[in-house]
Parts: structure tokens; C-alpha cells; sequence
């Protein structure tokens, strides 16, 4: 169990880093960063889990002999606690394709697996709607705080937020289709 100043200074860390984001990202991206900041009281109501931070496609272990079962999840160097969901944006890669020129691609069945997740998701841990809602912006907050920043690795300098420029455009373009972009935003 989190003591209640642990808890705080991360409460605090998270706020930090979207604040230093609102500041720092196009004004595009402002008024979603607010309603994410505005969100996070909610989010960290949520449980405390160890979440992964780099869950996606590429870390997962599965066996293609029998019928592509998972049997592993590796890469847990960054894993620490934080609120629930705050690891789910990297579902997106399992539903949608992303490449430089076009940004985010949503698979044909995407609307599909999207609703099969969450109502999973709810069934199995007897979710209410309004936890269902908290959960998927607290999946937005570690959107912003893992895309929206350089990398966080261990031995880097010390991540910043992203720059609208040539050198970062991949990440901006991420962000633009998660977050902004009609046809593949995650936010209503």
C-alpha cells in the first residue's frame, strides 16, 4: 500500500509533466491536456498496479504453435506503480497500424475489438460505466506522459517535452492521431 505522501508526489509528478506539456505542445493539443490535467484526481483514484510502461507489440511473447497464445511479457525496466490504465494506449497497436507518412491506421474490426476490450474489461472486473470512463482517461494520461516527452530510459538525460520539428515529427504525429486526428483520436 502507497503511503499518502507517496501517493501525493506522484500525484504531483504526473500533474508536472502534463503541465509542462500543455506549456510546451502546440495549442492543438491544449485543451485536451487540460481535461487530462483537470482528470487526474479520478485517475488517481483508481487502484495502484505495476504498470509496465513499454506494453507494447514488440514485448509481448506468444506461441505461434499454439494458436498464438500469450506466454510472455518481457522488457519490465521501467515498470513502476501508478494508477490503473495508465498502460493501455499501447492497445492501439494491436488494433491499428502506424507509419510516418499516414500516422495512425485503424484496422477494419477496430470498433470491434475496441468494444470487445472494454466490455471484457468491465464484465470480468464487475466495472461500473464510470470506471470504465476514469480508466480510459487515466490510459490518456500515460499517453501524454509517455508520448509526449522524450525518452525516459535509464542513463538518457532527463526526458522533455517533444518539439514540433523534424527530429520529433514521429512522436508528433502519434500524438496528432491518438489525440486529435477524427478518424483515430482515442477522446471524444
Amino acid at each position: 500500500m502507497l503511503t499518502p505522501s507517496v501517493r501525493e508526489a506522484m500525484f504531483q509528478r504526473y500533474e508536472n509533466d502534463l503541465r509542462q506539456l500543455l506549456a510546451a505542445l502546440p495549442s492543438r493539443f491544449h485543451p485536451v491536456i487540460q481535461q487530462y490535467i483537470d482528470s487526474l484526481p479520478a485517475v488517481f483514484s483508481l487502484p495502484m498496479v505495476l504498470v509496465h510502461k513499454d506494453f507494447g507489440v514488440n514485448n509481448f511473447m506468444v506461441d505461434a504453435d499454439d494458436n498464438h497464445h500469450l506466454v510472455g511479457v518481457i522488457d519490465w525496466a521501467e515498470a513502476e506503480i501508478g494508477p490503473f490504465g495508465t498502460n493501455l494506449h499501447p492497445l492501439q497497436q494491436f488494433m491499428s497500424k502506424y507509419g510516418l507518412r499516414v500516422g495512425w491506421v485503424h484496422h477494419a474490426n477496430y470498433e470491434t475489438l475496441d468494444r470487445i476490450f472494454w466490455n471484457a474489461l468491465s464484465t470480468s472486473a464487475g466495472l461500473d460505466p464510470e470506471s470504465i470512463q476514469t480508466i480510459k482517461e487515466a490510459r490518456i494520461v500515460g499517453l501524454l506522459r509517455s508520448h509526449g516527452f522524450t525518452s525516459r530510459l535509464a542513463n538518457n538525460p532527463e526526458p522533455e517535452p517533444i518539439r514540433d520539428n523534424k527530429s520529433e515529427a514521429y512522436k508528433m504525429l502519434g500524438l496528432d492521431g491518438l489525440l486529435i486526428s477524427p478518424a483515430t483520436k482515442l477522446v471524444d
